[in-house]
């Protein structure tokens, strides 16, 4: 089924007896050893017809507005891409993530409770999904939201805060317990036949958790690299791409275009010709003729230039600097 099969006529979405259900996404941190992982809790509960109507219609109009647009296009994600609106991501494969079982494979699997209160979902709120199933045909829809967007009848502030509404019967402040969470008519990514849809890029990176992969990428890209042994300063190396996300993702890119395996003597005198005629600087060198890396900015350059930062137009003859980009075949 297609992301636009959803709302024709006889689409899902306008099926008779459809089933709506509303889960909150939970996520810990765990460290072991220094290492850092997620753990995820799902919960659901309950919604009215008239939330239920709301999820339904808010999904529909979202996925109108792309569905047979001539100007909107369908590409699989890219860990860096060129920013348009006109652009809806998808990502196959989405049972292989590394976040598949403890999230959507729960919900699926219907292996989650029910919530009693609000107050069992406020702490670590990461996001809610609405499921839509009929029969066995099904799609889950991702909003990420935050502990904030809950409201409780405890304290907000240092001081105590005091719910009243005013009776008329016997005109007087009658204390009235409150619990609500906000919702609004956006989806953030639609997961359906194993495939995402994705209209937030950002937003999906943070519900899945992509950081985490990222990290894994970017420790085997350092692994394969330091087999290599052409680099002097790996540590550095490692240590920069952990503390700043933009380095990971740069990374992830080179390691989803394996930039970074077989390099020799070729890539290396490119490497140099390249920083050289766009940078004006000079690729540094041990004795032995390894890579030099001893600083931050000859990281930055070193992945810049695994990265192909540094492009031509094949039809203007100009030269670009940009992360993005993908290989093609010439036909």
């Amino acid at each position: 089924m297609s992301i636009d099969q959803l709302i024709v006529d006889d689409g899902l979405l306008n099926e008779e007896g459809l089933v709506v259900q509303l889960f909150f996404i939970q996520r810990r941190i765990k460290s072991v050893k220094k290492v850092q992982t997620f753990i995820y809790d799902v919960k659901k509960t309950d919604a009215s017809k008239k939330l239920n109507d709301y999820f339904i219609k808010s999904l529909k109009a979202q996925i109108g507005k792309v569905v047979g647009r001539p100007d909107v296009k369908f590409e699989d994600y890219k860990v860096i891409a060129d920013d348009s609106p006109n652009v809806v991501h998808k990502y196959p494969d989405a049972n292989a993530m590394k976040v598949a079982p403890s999230v959507w494979g729960k919900i699926e699997a219907g292996a989650v409770e029910n919530i009693k209160s609000l107050h069992d979902v406020k702490d670590k709120l990461w996001a809610y999904c609405v499921k839509f199933s009929k029969g066995n045909k099904s799609v889950l829809v991702f909003r990420k939201t935050a502990p904030t967007k809950i409201a409780t009848d405890e304290a907000q502030t240092s001081g105590e805060k005091f719910v009243a509404w005013f009776d008329s019967d016997d005109a007087r402040l009658v204390e009235v317990k409150l619990e609500s969470i906000s919702f609004d008519n956006k989806v953030d990514c639609v997961l359906l036949d194993n495939t995402f849809y994705i209209f937030g890029k950002g937003a999906f990176e943070k519900i899945v958790s992509l950081e985490d992969e990222f990290v894994e990428n970017a420790n085997t890209v350092v692994a394969e690299m330091t087999q290599q042994n052409i680099l002097e300063g790996i540590e550095l190396l490692q240590e920069e791409i952990s503390a700043k996300p933009s380095l990971m993702r740069m990374v992830a890119n080179i390691a989803r275009k394996q930039n970074h395996t077989g390099i020799g003597q070729l890539e290396i005198e490119n490497m140099k010709n390249v920083l050289h005629s766009f940078e004006k600087k000079d690729l540094k060198f041990t004795a032995d003729g390894k890579i030099l890396i001893e600083n931050k900015e000859d990281v930055e350059d070193f992945l810049k230039l695994l990265n192909d930062y540094h492009k031509k137009g094949m039809v203007s003859g100009k030269f670009y600097g940009s992360s993005s980009g993908h290989v093609i075949t010439v036909q």
